[in-house]
């Protein structure tokens, strides 16, 4: 399940300048916006096995071709269908399940990171053709985390046990998980990014984070963004703000 909690505030040299703030979004659980309690859709409709080279299960972070078969979500009678979905299936993970109109938004937002799914979904025996799913196909970890001063560490054997290492680019950090694995086939243990300080003067709205302890990718948007999703009533969506992170840091 795809947790996401607030990643960054950037608060700008001038004085006279507004303060920016990034949020991690995440489906929201409020019976009230979403007409249940828990998730919208745990289950689906699988039409070839999961081991099949064309499920979606086997393509992630790459560009998905026409032929690959999606699930098709069974939402919960009782949910109500919103701009963005809790919905999670064999295929699922780090994917966001939106609408047609969120979808509209984001788009204009991500030139070359995310790649946007056709998806049905089923709702009360009705089959609904305006969803999408989001697949990353590239992350900002380059051009938007302060590596050098944000807590990169290698997770230990012990429950919440963690070991700060020094990473400096995005690059060595994926150099750093492959000579891991290539060293400890059995027993590997990842590294992340515990403490995620982002880079001053960001000029992205909309940016994807690999690595990042709680949750591994996390999607986050400005201030900017969030406004115009709320001005757009975009339903579904929780925002929590950087003085709730509990692994994030402020960069000023």
């Amino acid at each position: 399940m795809l947790r996401v909690v607030p990643v960054l505030s950037i608060r700008q040299l001038n004085k006279d300048s507004l303060t920016i703030m990034f949020y991690r979004i995440q489906p929201i659980f409020d019976e009230k916006i979403t007409g249940i309690d828990g998730v919208q859709a745990e289950d689906a409709i699988y039409s070839l096995s999961i081991w099949d080279p064309l499920h979606i299960g086997h393509w992630n972070f790459v560009k998905i071709p026409d032929n690959v078969i999606i699930p098709i979500p069974k939402v919960k009678s009782k949910a109500r269908l919103t701009d963005l979905m809790s919905v999670y299936f064999n295929g699922s993970s780090f994917r966001l399940t939106i609408s047609n109109k969120l979808k509209l938004i984001l788009a204009e937002y991500c030139s070359d990171t995310i790649q946007f799914i056709p998806l049905k979904i089923q709702h009360r025996g009705k089959l609904i053709t305006e969803y999408w799913l989001t697949n990353v196909v590239k992350f900002d970890n380059d051009t938007a985390v302060n590596y050098p001063i944000s807590d990169v560490s290698l997770e230990g054997s012990r429950y919440n046990e963690f070991y700060k290492i020094n990473i400096s680019s995005y690059k060595e950090h994926i150099a750093e998980r492959i000579k891991g694995r290539d060293i400890h086939i059995e027993g590997y243990n990842p590294i992340h990014i515990n403490k995620l300080v982002f880079k001053k003067n960001i000029n992205e709205s909309l940016l994807v984070i690999n690595f990042v302890r709680d949750g591994g990718v996390i999607y986050c948007v400005s201030e900017y963004l969030k406004k115009t999703l709320e001005d757009e009533g975009c339903t579904g969506i929780e925002y929590l703000p950087v003085e709730q992170g509990k692994y994030c840091h402020i960069d000023f």
